[in-house]
């Protein structure tokens, strides 16, 4: 038994009825020609290390690039990204664009739209987290220390320092910062609660 040898190369092709400029039809055409060719190369078990465009031009002549890929691949979305990569540098970026009147071309046309569209979300999301990570970060302080206060005489006495959420403190409390805490509980104008400890926290040693 001897194995079959699979072919080193594969071709496809699509030729235009007339002259084409349009390059959105262009690029419906280099779709159709990566879909083709990856069902092609996944039909043998074969994967693609490069391709080569070949363009025939209306004066007769023609043009050829060849790109080699990042990562051999069969898949049809990375034949397509460098299929379209090589038409960019050939630079026939010409032309208005017309719409076919025929359903299957139009069907082509929706599906390029779709990559397209894909693509650009994909870039956009690539810029916002390229945004995002350039902003300040704005650090959200929660409060950790408070001040509670009694009522004597018609006015609010200091009464003691607590850990944010002691139940023993008063309903009428001030959020207080680590520095403002520390301030009071040093110069002794304002005891710690003996429960929650706050001075024992902040380091604050008798």
């Amino acid at each position: 038994m001897v194995p079959r040898r699979l072919p080193e190369t594969a071709t496809v092709a699509h030729a235009f009825e007339r002259d084409m400029l349009d390059p959105v039809l262009l690029r419906a055409a280099l779709l159709d020609l990566a879909t083709t060719l990856a069902e092609r190369l996944r039909a043998r078990g074969q994967i693609a290390g490069g391709l080569t465009l070949a363009v025939r031009l209306a004066g007769g002549g023609g043009v050829e690039k060849t790109r080699r890929l990042p990562t051999p691949s069969a898949h049809t979305d990375d034949l397509r990204t460098v299929l379209w990569q090589i038409w960019d540098a050939m630079a026939y970026q010409r032309a208005r664009i017309r719409l076919p009147e025929d359903l299957d071309r139009l069907r082509i046309l929706e599906r390029l739209a779709e990559i397209i569209l894909r693509d650009i979300r994909i870039k956009i999301a690539e810029a916002e987290k390229r945004v995002a990570a350039m902003r300040p970060v704005r650090e959200r302080h929660e409060v950790q220390w408070v001040l509670s206060y009694l009522r004597e005489g018609g006015r609010s006495v200091a009464d003691r320092i607590h850990a944010s959420g002691c139940g023993m403190a008063s309903s009428h409390t001030k959020p207080l910062t680590q520095d403002q805490a520390l301030q009071l509980l040093s110069s002794r104008r304002v005891p710690a609660c003996e429960i929650c400890r706050p001075d024992t926290d902040l380091g604050v040693l008798d």
